[in-house]
């Protein structure tokens, strides 16, 4: 559970912009799945929320999200080895708070700016910059990209 945990953390880092709150990935970011089949609902939580993420105009990756644990069950997308960058900041999905909110996600800061909103109210489906704070025994596993440059 934490290599996914890791790998919506370092998804969300190098695909900034917008996101959508879907009802089905039967008809949005179906190309991310083989075959254009996505996983049956045996892997779906109970308090589910189906992620698709966009980047300048293009999908990039979709993921089934547990606002209840406030982890993501599994992220699909496809890889295109290059050279890529990271953002300092944690972002969060103004839709996991309210589904009327925009889409386009954004640091827990702006999105408390904008709304008005406390970071417990963020916090309540997703996790935020607090529970990324003073971690220990945090694994991390460096991509193959990483490792040749080590």
């Amino acid at each position: 559970m934490l290599g996914l945990l890791l790998l919506q953390v370092l998804a969300s880092c190098l695909c900034l912009g917008h996101s959508e709150v879907v009802t089905s990935f039967k008809t949005a970011c179906t190309q991310f799945f083989y075959a254009q089949t996505p996983p049956n609902d045996i892997l779906r939580p109970k308090n589910a929320a189906r992620i698709c993420q966009f980047y300048e105009n293009n999908h990039r990756f979709a993921t089934m999200y547990d606002k209840t644990q406030r982890i993501p069950v599994y992220s699909a997308y496809i890889y295109k080895p290059g050279r890529g960058s990271r953002s300092d900041s944690w972002f969060v999905e103004p839709q996991l708070i309210n589904k009327d909110y925009r889409k386009a996600m954004d640091t827990e800061d702006s999105i408390k700016r904008e709304y008005k909103i406390s970071s417990d109210d963020i916090g309540q489906n997703q996790a935020i910059d607090h529970d990324y704070r003073n971690l220990v025994d945090f694994l991390f596993f460096p991509c193959q990209a990483d490792q040749q440059r080590l």
